[in-house]
């Protein structure tokens, strides 16, 4: 599938999803800090794929046999996490997932988010590039329940980190 293609396909998707119910979200006082951030995060990257326009000359293939697995990737982990989530919410959560990961190439958790015990993502600059490094991505992969979205997430593990 051409990656324009696929963000028509989220562009469509999200312009149906309802908002509201995540901004109202954030005016609870006793929302956790990480779904806080999360909720943040989801709201700006909705704004960065209505932005988005990807030139004719500037498509690329992204892998369809990618995309279905990271969907069943993705309906394990809310069968796992978040089971009480409807359909609408999943939809948009996935939409979110496959932007940063096949479109924007950015990591699936904000930078600076504390995952736990102070572990987060990193944005470094290496011979002129962003890399985005991951402290929790290979531990978290022996916890998992039967789902791994880091597979799909473009950070590397802190322990590939370049050295100065």
């Amino acid at each position: 599938m051409k990656a324009s293609i696929l963000l028509n396909e989220i562009k469509e998707s999200i312009e149906n999803f309802d908002t509201t119910r995540i901004e109202e979200s954030l005016k609870r006082e006793d929302l956790n800090p990480m779904s806080r951030q999360l909720s943040i995060h989801n709201l700006e990257t909705c704004r960065d794929i209505e932005a988005c326009e990807i030139r004719e000359d500037m498509d690329f293939d992204v892998d369809d046999g990618e995309i279905e697995s990271f969907k069943k990737e993705l309906h394990n982990f809310f069968e796992g996490c978040s089971p009480e989530s409807d359909n609408e919410f999943r939809r948009f959560i996935q939409d979110i997932c496959f932007f940063k990961s096949f479109i924007a190439k950015k990591p699936l958790h904000p930078v600076g988010m504390d995952m736990r015990d102070n572990n987060t993502v990193h944005e470094v600059e290496e011979n002129g590039k962003t890399v985005y490094y991951c402290d929790i991505r290979n531990s978290v992969r022996d916890d998992s329940k039967g789902y791994y979205t880091c597979n799909y997430c473009i950070c590397k593990d802190t322990s590939e980190k370049c050295v100065d």
